[in-house]
């Protein structure tokens, strides 16, 4: 079990802070730390966290972990892909405006709160049980996971992170290598295919790729 710091400052927003890592928390900060933004402006009294995505599965786990684990009201807002140029698809954004809630991510989980190439995933979360930490990276990879001709795994800004996702998948028996691509992005590769289906266990079923991904895992297989 690890205990969290809830000792902040309270506004006027009702908002629940909890006392220790759970399974909704975990897979929230996956979100937060492969989709998520931070921010805070401390002369005008506001600050917010946020997760965006265009898919409506997701958005919807999304929204859901979010408002449970805090027990709070949030914001969606949507950017038209019509009004957004090289979009093609809207971009949905969830957000809780609290100083609170920032106060709370700064005290736990500063490390996700830093800029894309600048995350990792917090201290306190890789030392949470096992199921918290499967949820993490179940999350992480509806918004960092790649899939490509023959591979899967995350793709991050952050080399910090991409070796935060390869030590925790390690944790759960499961190998991976880490490439830095021309684009500067780091991919973790999940390697071999008892590990592939073991990370399989990991995706959500309504995930999209779940197919292609079972075809890499057929084809490794067959190698």
């Amino acid at each position: 079990k690890v205990e969290l710091e809830n000792n902040v400052k309270r506004f006027r927003k009702q908002i629940a802070l909890p006392v220790e890592i759970n399974n909704n928390l975990g897979k929230l900060l996956g979100y937060i730390a492969s989709e998520g933004h931070s921010y805070i402006d401390e002369d005008n009294g506001y600050a917010e966290i946020g997760i965006s995505n265009t898919d409506e599965k997701i958005l919807e786990d999304m929204e859901k972990v979010y408002s449970e684990s805090f027990s709070v009201a949030l914001n969606r807002n949507v950017r038209l892909a019509a009004k957004t140029e090289r979009a093609t698809k809207d971009l949905t954004t969830i957000r809780c405006t609290s100083l609170s809630l920032y106060e709370f991510y700064e005290k736990n989980f500063s490390e996700i709160l830093d800029k894309a190439p600048d995350k990792r995933a917090p201290n306190k979360l890789k030392s949470a049980p096992v199921d918290v930490i499967k949820k993490f990276l179940s999350a992480a990879f509806s918004g960092d996971g790649f899939v490509d001709s023959n591979r899967f795994g995350y793709s991050t800004a952050s080399y910090k992170l991409a070796c935060d996702y390869q030590d925790m998948l390690l944790q759960l028996g499961i190998y991976s290598y880490i490439t830095t691509e021309k684009s500067a992005q780091n991919k973790v590769v999940i390697s071999g295919t008892e590990n592939m289906m073991a990370f399989l266990e990991l995706v959500e079923q309504y995930d999209k790729r779940v197919g292609k991904i079972n075809r890499i895992i057929e084809a490794s297989g067959n190698r």
